[in-house]
């Protein structure tokens, strides 16, 4: 980089290897998903429902690139978080904020369960008997808050990227890894995966999947205020009509599209990875990780059927980084959100330094928050489950809010092509459809899972 992350109004770089130097949000909001959507999720759905359920891990990946997209476009040229533009959403003042954080609170959950997941990588890698989870998972949270009381946004981008990173690498090693195997993936399999099917066993969690998998509604709303603290609204400059503002919003809008694929690229193959092993080796050994009180044993598996008993320590060391990383981000994004929040419904402006004292503020609440949630003595993976199911909820608001956006908020000489704006038409619809179908699949399972 030529420029220093911190300078004001400056044009985008023009070539692509230089526009790779000024992405990053998207990097920090994949830390979030690889650990809990990917690795516990996605993971223990492919145990349960084996290949039939592929179709609906990728697509649910690919719809949501456009929304991502559409609200990267409008913080951009409107400088505003991403609350703050589903504030601007027609009917009661600010219901749609006041749904977000309801389900924030509800689904506080989620990250309880993640942090005691952590709790419990630390507990096998020192060999330690009982359950000690329960006593290293506020001890996790802990460090987090450390952590981030020092930190800025680049301590988190980096930490964020080199975290997935060799999770993601070890896992993409192993999916491969398998075809040498006697779990070796056959290609009718493959097949099976794409007859737009959902299985008996396992529809409870497709509510949950269809949250989770990908950019579920926490991240599309997360990537906004990334954008904003990477640096693109505040190169881009406030809009003052000119052509000058024009090219830099689409120069910095160009740098987004390229961080939104470099992510999509990245969650999207090792969320394919992390299912079909889950497919190929756990659902035909007849192991389930959502049973128990303790996960990472059954999930091991996944490696050591791999490529040998010697991986287990690996994949304990992976997910201990990746899982980390989810609950150190989610933690620093939540410390933002929040606050943010309530301003917008008290409908009051901040200083700078009450900004960041209403995030540091934040961070200890959420560190505190997730510490007491990871006692609850409960499967890790049901937690999860039913923590995204609250935020599967949001989808459709998100979808709605991308597309009103686009059309009644956005600059008209920063608009998207046609071929953006049929895809956001797509995704948009399509988030609605699969979110109610997983919806009344999921009502349907619990009800005949009662019945029984």
């Amino acid at each position: 980089m030529s420029k220093s992350d911190s300078s004001p109004i400056q044009d985008a770089p023009k070539s692509f290897v230089r526009r790779l130097g000024f992405i990053g949000p998207s990097l920090i909001i994949t830390a979030t998903l690889v650990g809990s959507g990917e690795l516990l999720a996605t993971t223990t759905f492919g145990a349960k429902a084996g290949f039939v359920s592929l179709w609906l891990i990728i697509g649910a990946c690919l719809i949501k690139v456009a929304l991502q997209e559409a609200l990267g476009r409008y913080t951009i040229s409107s400088g505003e978080t991403t609350l703050k533009a589903l504030s601007r959403l027609p009917g009661p003042p600010s219901w749609a904020i006041w749904f977000w954080l309801i389900v924030i609170f509800v689904t506080s959950i989620q990250l309880g369960g993640v942090s005691r997941v952590v709790g419990e990588a630390i507990k096998l890698l020192l060999q330690q008997s009982g359950h000690t989870e329960f006593i290293w998972g506020p001890i996790v949270c802990g460090v987090c808050l450390l952590i981030l009381l020092v930190g800025r946004y680049k301590t988190i981008e980096r930490t964020s990227t080199i975290l997935v990173s060799l999770f993601s690498i070890a896992t993409l090693i192993c999916a491969a890894a398998i075809q040498w195997t006697p779990n070796a993936i056959r290609l009718s399999e493959l097949a099976s995966g794409f007859r737009f099917e959902l299985p008996a066993e396992g529809s409870t969690m497709a509510l949950g999947i269809v949250a989770i998998v990908g950019l579920s509604s926490s991240e599309l709303v997360y990537y906004g205020y990334w954008c904003l603290e990477k640096g693109y609204a505040r190169w881009t400059g406030p809009n003052d009509g000119s052509e000058a503002w024009q090219q830099r919003a689409n120069g910095w809008i160009r740098v987004m599209h390229i961080d939104c694929v470099v992510g999509f690229l990245i969650y999207t193959t090792t969320t394919i990875a992390f299912y079909l092993l889950g497919a190929a080796v756990l659902h035909r050994a007849g192991v389930d990780p959502g049973e128990g009180i303790t996960v990472l044993e059954p999930l091991s598996e996944m490696y050591t059927q791999t490529i040998g008993p010697w991986a287990f320590y690996v994949f304990l060391g992976s997910a201990l980084l990746v899982l980390f990383s989810t609950l150190f981000v989610s933690i620093a994004s939540y410390a933002r959100l929040v606050p943010d929040a309530l301003r917008i419904i008290a409908n009051r402006k901040s200083t700078k330094s009450e900004k960041e004292r209403s995030t540091l503020y934040g961070i200890i609440l959420f560190s505190i928050l997730f510490a007491v949630m990871s006692q609850i003595q409960y499967n890790p993976v049901f937690l999860v489950v039913v923590g995204t199911s609250g935020i599967a909820l949001l989808l459709p608001v998100i979808a709605l809010a991308a597309v009103y956006l686009r059309y009644k908020r956005l600059d008209p000489k920063i608009a998207p092509g046609r071929i953006l704006d049929l895809w956001l038409w797509v995704s948009a619809v399509l988030t609605v459809v699969i979110t109610c179908h997983a919806l009344w699949t999921t009502i349907v399972g619990v009800i005949k899972q009662a019945t029984e």
